[in-house]
C-alpha cells in the first residue's frame, strides 16, 4: 500500500502539477513553432532533451523517493522520452 505523510504528499502534488504545467508549456511552444513556421528551440533536438526540459529536470533530479517507488513513475519516463523523440523528428 502506498503511504506518504500528508505534508509530503501535498508537496509532491505541487511539484507534479508544476512539472506538468512546464511540460504543457513546452508542448504549446512546440506546436506554436510548427503552426506558425517559427524556428524551434534547438535544445529540443538534443539527444538528452528529455532530461534538460523542466519536466525532465523535475523527473530526474527533484521527484521524491516515494514517487520514484511507484510503477506509474517509470511509465511517465517512457512516455516523456517518446514525446521528445517525436518532437525531434
Amino acid at each position: 500500500m502506498f503511504r506518504m505523510e500528508p505534508a509530503a504528499l501535498r508537496e509532491a502534488l505541487v511539484t507534479v502539477e508544476r512539472a506538468g504545467r512546464a511540460h504543457a508549456e513546452w508542448r504549446d511552444n512546440l506546436i506554436r513553432s510548427l503552426v506558425c513556421r517559427l524556428p524551434a528551440d534547438p535544445a529540443d533536438f538534443a539527444a538528452a532533451a528529455y532530461r534538460s526540459c523542466r519536466f525532465g529536470h523535475w523527473y530526474h533530479d527533484e521527484a521524491s523517493p516515494e514517487l520514484r517507488e511507484r510503477p506509474a513513475f517509470a511509465a511517465m519516463d517512457e512516455a516523456h522520452r517518446v514525446a521528445h523523440r517525436i518532437a525531434a523528428r
